[in-house]
Protein backbone atom coordinates (compact mmCIF):
# COMPACT_ATOMS: atom_id res chain seq x y z
CA UNK A 1 0.00 0.00 0.00
CA UNK A 2 1.14 3.41 -0.80
CA UNK A 3 1.97 5.75 2.39
CA UNK A 4 3.14 9.19 2.66
CA UNK A 5 5.45 10.20 5.79
CA UNK A 6 6.55 12.78 7.63
CA UNK A 7 10.35 13.40 8.22
CA UNK A 8 11.42 15.97 12.10
CA UNK A 9 14.60 16.42 12.37
CA UNK A 10 14.72 17.69 16.17
CA UNK A 11 17.66 19.04 16.01
CA UNK A 12 16.90 21.57 13.72
CA UNK A 13 13.29 22.44 15.53
CA UNK A 14 13.57 25.94 17.23
CA UNK A 15 9.98 25.80 19.00
CA UNK A 16 8.77 28.65 17.18
CA UNK A 17 4.93 26.91 16.69
CA UNK A 18 4.87 28.09 12.85
CA UNK A 19 3.76 24.78 12.25
CA UNK A 20 1.17 24.67 14.82
CA UNK A 21 -0.18 28.37 13.68
CA UNK A 22 -0.50 27.60 9.92
CA UNK A 23 -2.68 24.19 10.47
CA UNK A 24 -4.72 26.57 12.78
CA UNK A 25 -4.91 29.04 9.78
CA UNK A 26 -5.26 26.47 6.78
CA UNK A 27 -8.63 25.04 8.59
CA UNK A 28 -9.63 27.78 10.81
CA UNK A 29 -9.79 25.32 13.86
CA UNK A 30 -11.64 26.31 17.01
CA UNK A 31 -9.75 27.04 20.42
CA UNK A 32 -8.35 24.47 22.03
CA UNK A 33 -8.17 22.33 18.94
CA UNK A 34 -4.46 21.37 17.41
CA UNK A 35 -4.12 19.33 14.52
CA UNK A 36 -0.18 19.82 14.95
CA UNK A 37 1.48 20.86 18.28
CA UNK A 38 5.09 21.03 19.29
CA UNK A 39 5.90 19.11 22.32
CA UNK A 40 8.74 20.87 24.69
CA UNK A 41 11.23 18.21 25.81
CA UNK A 42 13.30 18.80 28.85
CA UNK A 43 15.55 16.97 31.28
CA UNK A 44 19.41 16.17 31.85
CA UNK A 45 21.75 14.03 29.85
CA UNK A 46 25.25 12.53 31.57
CA UNK A 47 25.77 10.65 34.36
CA UNK A 48 25.92 12.01 38.10
CA UNK A 49 27.97 14.85 38.64
CA UNK A 50 28.39 16.04 34.65
CA UNK A 51 24.43 16.39 34.41
CA UNK A 52 23.73 18.72 31.36
CA UNK A 53 20.27 20.35 31.22
CA UNK A 54 18.30 20.22 27.62
CA UNK A 55 15.59 21.66 26.04
CA UNK A 56 14.28 20.68 22.55
CA UNK A 57 11.08 20.47 20.22
CA UNK A 58 8.87 17.80 18.50
CA UNK A 59 6.64 18.84 16.00
CA UNK A 60 3.74 16.24 16.41
CA UNK A 61 0.27 15.32 14.47
CA UNK A 62 -1.75 12.48 13.31
CA UNK A 63 1.41 9.88 12.20
CA UNK A 64 -1.26 8.48 9.52
CA UNK A 65 -0.11 4.76 11.07
CA UNK A 66 -0.03 1.77 9.32
CA UNK A 67 -2.05 0.03 11.62
CA UNK A 68 -4.04 2.84 13.49
CA UNK A 69 -4.99 2.13 16.86
CA UNK A 70 -7.69 4.71 16.29
CA UNK A 71 -9.39 3.02 13.89
CA UNK A 72 -10.98 0.21 15.41
CA UNK A 73 -11.52 2.03 18.46
CA UNK A 74 -14.03 3.82 16.79
CA UNK A 75 -17.94 2.33 16.99
CA UNK A 76 -19.47 4.52 14.20
CA UNK A 77 -16.73 3.94 11.54
CA UNK A 78 -15.63 7.62 11.61
CA UNK A 79 -11.79 6.72 11.03
CA UNK A 80 -10.72 4.79 8.24
CA UNK A 81 -6.94 4.01 6.67
CA UNK A 82 -7.33 5.08 2.84
CA UNK A 83 -5.76 1.85 1.04
CA UNK A 84 -5.19 4.51 -2.60
CA UNK A 85 -3.04 7.04 -0.16
CA UNK A 86 -2.57 5.31 3.34
CA UNK A 87 -4.26 8.51 5.32
CA UNK A 88 -6.18 7.68 8.17
CA UNK A 89 -9.49 9.58 7.09
CA UNK A 90 -11.95 11.38 9.90
CA UNK A 91 -15.96 11.83 8.97
CA UNK A 92 -17.28 14.25 10.62
CA UNK A 93 -20.78 13.29 9.68
CA UNK A 94 -20.53 9.96 11.70
CA UNK A 95 -18.16 11.45 14.58
CA UNK A 96 -20.69 11.16 17.33
CA UNK A 97 -17.88 12.49 19.39
CA UNK A 98 -17.74 10.06 22.04
CA UNK A 99 -13.42 10.41 22.45
CA UNK A 100 -12.84 6.69 22.24
CA UNK A 101 -10.03 7.49 19.36
CA UNK A 102 -8.69 9.51 21.31
CA UNK A 103 -8.03 6.70 23.94
CA UNK A 104 -6.81 4.55 21.49
CA UNK A 105 -4.33 6.94 20.01
CA UNK A 106 -0.74 6.64 21.79
CA UNK A 107 0.50 9.97 20.61
CA UNK A 108 -1.78 12.36 21.48
CA UNK A 109 -2.72 13.34 18.21
CA UNK A 110 -6.44 13.77 18.08
CA UNK A 111 -8.33 16.84 19.68
CA UNK A 112 -11.95 17.00 20.92
CA UNK A 113 -13.37 20.03 19.70
CA UNK A 114 -16.18 21.36 21.99
CA UNK A 115 -17.97 23.78 19.77
CA UNK A 116 -18.94 21.11 17.50
CA UNK A 117 -19.28 18.51 19.80
CA UNK A 118 -17.05 16.10 17.84
CA UNK A 119 -13.13 14.73 17.43
CA UNK A 120 -10.56 16.13 15.27
CA UNK A 121 -7.39 15.50 13.66
CA UNK A 122 -4.75 16.36 10.46
CA UNK A 123 -5.70 15.43 7.79
CA UNK A 124 -2.57 15.50 6.15
CA UNK A 125 -3.69 18.40 3.96
CA UNK A 126 -5.08 15.78 0.91
CA UNK A 127 -6.57 19.36 -0.39
CA UNK A 128 -3.40 20.38 -1.13
CA UNK A 129 -1.46 17.56 -2.74
CA UNK A 130 -4.29 17.42 -4.75
CA UNK A 131 -4.65 21.16 -5.94
CA UNK A 132 -4.19 21.41 -9.18
CA UNK A 133 -5.01 25.62 -8.09
CA UNK A 134 -1.49 25.71 -6.26
CA UNK A 135 2.01 25.29 -7.80
CA UNK A 136 4.33 22.14 -7.70
CA UNK A 137 6.52 23.42 -4.94
CA UNK A 138 3.05 24.38 -2.74
CA UNK A 139 1.08 21.36 -2.76
CA UNK A 140 2.36 19.76 0.55
CA UNK A 141 1.23 20.25 4.00
CA UNK A 142 0.81 23.87 5.29
CA UNK A 143 2.93 23.10 8.22
CA UNK A 144 5.67 22.44 6.06
CA UNK A 145 6.16 25.65 4.11
CA UNK A 146 5.60 27.47 6.97
CA UNK A 147 8.53 25.83 8.99
CA UNK A 148 10.96 28.26 8.94
CA UNK A 149 13.91 26.37 10.18
CA UNK A 150 13.36 23.16 7.95
CA UNK A 151 12.75 20.86 10.89
CA UNK A 152 9.67 19.40 8.80
CA UNK A 153 9.29 17.61 5.49
CA UNK A 154 7.01 15.87 4.04
CA UNK A 155 7.11 12.65 0.65
CA UNK A 156 4.07 10.92 -0.50
CA UNK A 157 6.57 8.16 -0.38
CA UNK A 158 7.42 6.97 3.13
CA UNK A 159 10.50 4.44 1.60
CA UNK A 160 12.31 7.71 0.32
CA UNK A 161 12.51 8.73 3.98
CA UNK A 162 13.54 5.85 4.99
CA UNK A 163 16.07 5.90 2.22
CA UNK A 164 17.26 8.90 3.62
CA UNK A 165 16.19 11.25 1.37
CA UNK A 166 16.28 13.99 4.12
CA UNK A 167 18.90 12.58 6.03
CA UNK A 168 18.96 10.08 8.72
CA UNK A 169 15.71 8.21 9.36
CA UNK A 170 15.14 6.47 13.05
CA UNK A 171 11.60 5.59 14.13
CA UNK A 172 12.27 7.12 17.68
CA UNK A 173 12.93 10.34 18.59
CA UNK A 174 16.35 9.52 20.66
CA UNK A 175 15.53 10.72 23.37
CA UNK A 176 18.29 12.07 25.89
CA UNK A 177 18.61 10.11 29.28
CA UNK A 178 16.60 11.23 31.86
CA UNK A 179 13.57 11.88 29.43
CA UNK A 180 11.07 9.09 28.40
CA UNK A 181 10.64 8.42 24.37
CA UNK A 182 7.15 8.72 22.23
CA UNK A 183 5.16 5.63 22.90
CA UNK A 184 6.84 2.41 21.57
CA UNK A 185 6.38 2.72 16.98
CA UNK A 186 5.80 -1.14 17.44
CA UNK A 187 2.67 -0.45 18.40
CA UNK A 188 1.02 1.49 15.74
CA UNK A 189 3.97 1.19 12.88
CA UNK A 190 3.83 5.17 12.86
CA UNK A 191 4.36 7.03 9.70
CA UNK A 192 6.82 9.58 10.84
CA UNK A 193 10.45 9.54 11.29
CA UNK A 194 13.12 11.63 13.35
CA UNK A 195 16.47 12.76 13.17
CA UNK A 196 18.86 14.13 15.72
CA UNK A 197 21.48 16.37 13.60
CA UNK A 198 22.26 19.74 12.79
CA UNK A 199 23.68 18.28 9.61
CA UNK A 200 20.93 16.74 7.87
Amino acid sequence: MPQFGWHVNIAKCIGCRGCEAACKQEFNLSVGVRRRKVVVQEGYTGGAGSEKPFTRFVTMSCNHCATPGCVPACPQGALAKDAASGYVSHDPAKCIGCKRCIAGCPYGAISYDAEKGKVDKCSGCAHRLTSSALPAEKRVPACVITCSSYALHFSTDLAKIDAGSFGEAQKKTGAPTGYAEIADPALTSPSVRFSNKRTD
